[in-house]
């Protein structure tokens, strides 16, 4: 990898892929690129992850890099919690309206949460609030300092998502957009607008379902849901796709045919790579690249800070 002096690196650690982007936010070009296929038994856990990890950052002699680990969004509480205006408890308020969607003890999750820009049609104090198991919150760190990196940030994939998004189509920054991010047995359709996470809602994907059309049954029956459930936003611009089972370009062109207003999303549109990689290639890995670059793009954003 590259000199990694005033970089950050964005890391999407996967049961079958490794994904790694690293980041120059001083000229907001991406210098690096680390691709590694996994294949780990089906019952493999952390401690393999661990393993295979720690020898790519050996290999490549990448330490002491300060990183953006992704943590799964199906695995998170996501939710946007209105205050009263008048409430200066913020921490604990919002901690017992997490504690009413999770199961078992408070204790078990790490509870973050950001203000949002205030709403006329809904006054108070608006959050948006993330609850996530501690346990694999510190599975990911252990991995990430076993290798001798600096996790940084930990941050949901799919905010990443919307920060890639936001980095790269800025014109349409006050538009709605939907986003579907697949991989092999997962997708999720996402919402955003304004650089926000609007809604968003993950669906599995059936080891029978292996065509194009079984893929755009799923992904149009979620859309639906997501769009009905948001009907007063009205209807997105454009539907966009990314994640490691759209690097299938039959699959992707067939989706993109077949679905009106839909392309691909360009994690590299507006970012610029300097990795030593065809532009070829480049295309073909970019949907499996679109976390680990926003991952990078956000951690970019408080070094500038």
């Amino acid at each position: 990898m590259a000199k990694h002096t005033q970089s950050v690196c964005g890391v999407d650690l996967r049961k079958d892929c490794i994904c790694m982007a690293q980041y120059f936010p001083h000229d907001g070009s991406v210098a690096s690129i680390i691709i590694k296929p996994l294949v780990l038994a089906g019952d493999a856990g952390w401690d393999e992850l661990k393993s295979e990890f720690i020898d790519l950052i050996s290999e490549i002699g990448f330490a002491d890099q300060d990183v953006v680990c992704a943590l799964g969004g199906e695995n998170a509480i996501i939710k946007e919690v209105v205050l009263d205006a008048e409430e200066d408890d913020v921490r604990s308020v919002i901690e017992w309206e997490a504690s009413q969607q999770i199961v078992g003890s408070l204790d078990d999750y790490i509870i973050d949460y950001e203000p949002l820009r205030p709403n006329p049609a809904s006054p108070g104090q608006r959050f948006f609030v993330v609850a996530y198991r501690r346990d694999a919150v510190d599975q990911i760190q252990s991995i990430i300092k076993s290798a001798k990196l600096n996790p940084f940030i930990l941050d949901i994939d799919i905010f990443a998502l919307v920060n890639v998004f936001e980095t790269n189509y800025k014109e349409l920054m006050s538009t709605l957009v939907c986003i579907v991010s697949a991989s092999a047995d997962t997708l999720v359709v996402l919402l955003t607008s304004g650089g926000k996470l609007l809604d968003f809602e993950y669906r599995p994907i059936p080891a029978d379902v292996i065509d194009g059309a079984g893929i755009q049954s799923i992904i149009e029956d979620s859309k639906a849901t997501v769009f009905s459930a948001n009907a007063s936003l009205g209807t997105p611009q454009s539907t966009y796709l990314t994640g490691p089972l759209f690097v299938q370009e039959e699959l992707a062109t067939y989706l993109c045919a077949q679905m009106q207003t839909t392309e691909m999303l360009d994690p590299f549109r507006t970012i610029s790579c300097r990795a030593e990689m065809s532009p070829a290639d480049l295309k073909k890995h970019a949907p499996q690249l679109a976390v680990a670059v926003g991952l990078a793009v956000r951690g970019g954003t408080e070094v500038d800070a």
